[in-house]
């Protein structure tokens, strides 16, 4: 063990990892104003808090539901967070978002053990963690309810206990991060298992007690899938999620020139990472072995959105982390003894609050939805089946707790939902608008400047009435 390691005592852990501890428990008190707030995302973030609900009532913590049916496109640990916190809270916007809450808050405190790991003396951690922690995509993804941070924490606390050598740690870590983002955290976490045997962090020994752990956390549960579905479960799993979406675009997505506009977003932390990483290679050796390390993980993170045919935004946060460490090194190590530094580091990170791309807006107002939040609140309680005209069905099925069914006469938006396995399975999206009375149809919900005629053949529009909600518009029968 390095001397780094050592805290009085001789024990690590009495040293970076209660400053960890502290840091993660300080980033977690700073995201809880407003964490209640706002409303959800039409889009992934309502289908998980939906197969949460659903998972919950059915039971089951092994199957994932959406509108009743079976899905296998995501691993259960972001759904199994979900179902503990409503449980114990409720279904607010809260309990929703504690568990990524929870996630980001683990996430700077493994950004931090990783750094002195790989020998960044702890003021020089500390400012990474905290560019880290101040990007607008970080303070995003804490708002919303997604597997991202939690596949990133655990990747972070991977690496962080390979750089420590405690091989077992190391493997629960990386197998965490394979239940919550399935296939997409095999890249990373076989970079990480690699680098260690590359720099002989692991032995060949630790290395399979890492595999083996690994495998103890992650497998049993694929295991159980496999028995209950076969085939299916793979084809949708690895085939269609993994591998289809590498390959072409199975959800509308960025072109590249968009996808890197993202990361030039956070041009902060992108500056002072390509820095820090030039500096590196100047100084030589002087900490090579971390700039090594997050020159690989920020290759591979990148390389992942940049071949794949579908790009979607939240696909840059896993090279964030990469940056915040490159970005450490930009302070050399005897600045960073100063006693000016830390004020110094302070306004660096409170610049990187008020002029990041909309991390402030993200921290404070997290209303992603507020038109489809209360056109579906005001479906609760009704009976007959909800129509999405010309919409998605994500945020209506989740607020008015039934599930929506997607009409359309719009030709390539019928194609790009049907493209989306998880609809296909719960068929949910129906053939070009007909006759609503006779399907039994009951409401009907549009776009503001959306023309309902269509919609309503075969109706009297004396029987139907209208309600606004910002730019959406819901129409009710009583018959």
């Amino acid at each position: 063990m390095r001397a780094s390691d050592k805290a009085p005592g001789g024990r690590w852990w009495q040293g970076e990892a209660i400053v960890a501890v502290v840091l993660g428990a300080a980033t977690f008190a700073l995201l809880l104003p407003a964490m209640s707030s706002g409303s959800l995302f039409d889009s992934d973030d309502a289908i998980y808090a939906q197969m949460a609900r659903e998972m919950r009532a059915a039971g089951d913590l092994l199957d994932n539901r959406w509108c009743g049916v079976v899905q296998f496109e995501k691993p259960p640990l972001l759904f199994w967070g979900l179902t503990a916190s409503m449980a114990l809270f409720g279904e607010g916007e809260a309990a929703l978002r504690l568990p990524g809450t929870l996630a980001a808050a683990a996430s700077v405190s493994a950004l931090f053990l990783l750094a002195t790991g790989l020998g960044l003396d702890r003021r020089r951690a500390l400012l990474a963690a905290g560019l880290w922690a101040t990007t607008g995509l970080f303070v995003l993804m804490s708002r919303r309810v997604m597997t991202d941070l939690p596949l990133v924490a655990a990747l972070l606390f991977g690496a962080a206990f390979v750089a420590r050598e405690r091989a077992a740690l190391a493997g629960a870590s990386l197998g965490l991060a394979v239940l919550a983002k399935g296939p997409a955290a095999a890249p990373l976490a076989l970079t990480i298992a690699l680098w260690g045997l590359a720099t002989r962090a692991l032995p060949w020994r630790k290395a399979a007690v890492l595999a083996g752990v690994g495998l103890l956390v992650a497998a049993p549960w694929h295991v159980v899938e496999t028995v209950r579905h076969g085939a299916d479960f793979w084809n949708g799993y690895v085939g269609y999620h993994a591998f289809g979406r590498a390959t072409r675009s199975v959800v509308p997505g960025l072109d590249l020139q968009s996808f890197l506009s993202i990361l030039g977003r956070e041009w902060l932390i992108v500056a002072l990472g390509t820095l820090g990483l030039g500096l590196a290679i100047v100084r030589r050796p002087e900490n090579g072995r971390l700039a090594a390390f997050a020159a690989v993980w920020l290759a591979v993170a990148l390389a992942l959105p940049l071949f794949s045919t579908t790009r979607l935004p939240h696909y840059a946060l896993p090279a964030l982390p990469a940056l915040a460490l490159l970005a450490g090194l930009v302070v050399p190590e005897r600045l960073a003894t100063e006693r000016l530094f830390p004020i110094a580091a302070f306004a660096l990170l409170a610049a990187a609050i008020a002029l990041g791309p909309g991390t402030l807006a993200f921290w404070l107002d997290p209303d992603f939805g507020p038109d489809t939040r209360a056109a579906g609140v005001s479906m609760r309680g009704q009976d007959g089946p909800i129509i999405a005209g010309n919409l998605g069905n994500q945020a209506l099925t989740w607020y008015s707790g039934r599930c929506a069914t997607i009409v359309s006469s719009d030709a390539r938006f019928l194609e790009i939902q049907r493209a989306v396995l998880l609809n296909v399975r719960a068929g949910v999206v129906a053939e070009p608008p007909g006759p609503l009375a006779a399907a039994g149809a009951r409401t009907l919900v549009l776009s503001a400047d959306a023309e309902p005629g269509s919609f309503l053949v075969g109706a009297a529009p004396g029987d139907w009435a209208k309600a606004r909600f910002g730019d959406l518009v819901v129409w009710r029968t009583s018959r």
